[in-house]
């Protein structure tokens, strides 16, 4: 007599099954009796890859501008203007990790293309805004697998000088700045 095999796979305890009739891989043969039975083992595989999600928030833009729209000449007087928000990064991994940011450009565009990306400096505390940003990536935080919404603040400063920082009257001085989770 040959049988059919049915294989029920349950993968990682979300309550959520697979039933799929498999053929037997050879017949099996129960013999002849009141308790005919037939076992055929089967090996079930899978791969997981290394998984990393990162998001950012508040979204892809983030203003150094005051929010009254000017830098005043104490923030000139000062050297740097503190942005009062921070942008929110969050990182789910179920291999190790590290996060690092750069700057995607080694000045600031439009009417700031004399400004150095270097200017922007960045910190995970509002208080240590000290790390200039580069066109190489620098490592912001790394974990271990199985972290689930790590979460960190970046904090950023913009350098001024009443030498160099004349007054611009666009609004389009931008520098993309690009975050990566990736194997350490």
């Amino acid at each position: 007599m040959s049988m059919g095999l049915v294989l029920v796979v349950i993968m990682g305890g979300t309550g959520m099954a697979s039933a799929q009739s498999i053929p037997a891989p050879g017949p099996c043969d129960s013999g002849v009796g009141s308790s005919v039975s037939c076992r055929i083992h089967v090996n079930v595989t899978t791969t997981i890859q290394a998984t990393h999600l990162l998001t950012v928030q508040p979204g892809t833009q983030f203003s150094l501008t005051p929010v009254g729209g000017g830098l005043t000449a104490a923030d000139l007087t000062a050297g740097f203007y503190d942005s009062p928000g921070s942008l929110t990064v969050s990182v789910s991994a179920n291999a190790p990790w590290r996060l690092s940011l750069r700057a995607a450009s080694a000045s600031l565009s439009g009417a700031c293309a004399t400004k150095a990306s270097s200017s922007i400096t960045w910190g995970i505390s509002s208080g240590a805004r000290t790390t200039p940003l580069s066109t190489t990536a620098t490592d912001v935080v790394s974990g271990a697998a199985g972290t689930v919404n790590l979460t960190r603040s970046i904090f950023l400063r913009v350098g001024l000088s009443w030498l160099v920082d004349g007054p611009v009257t666009e609004s389009n001085c931008g520098l993309p700045v690009a975050f990566t989770v990736s194997a350490p």
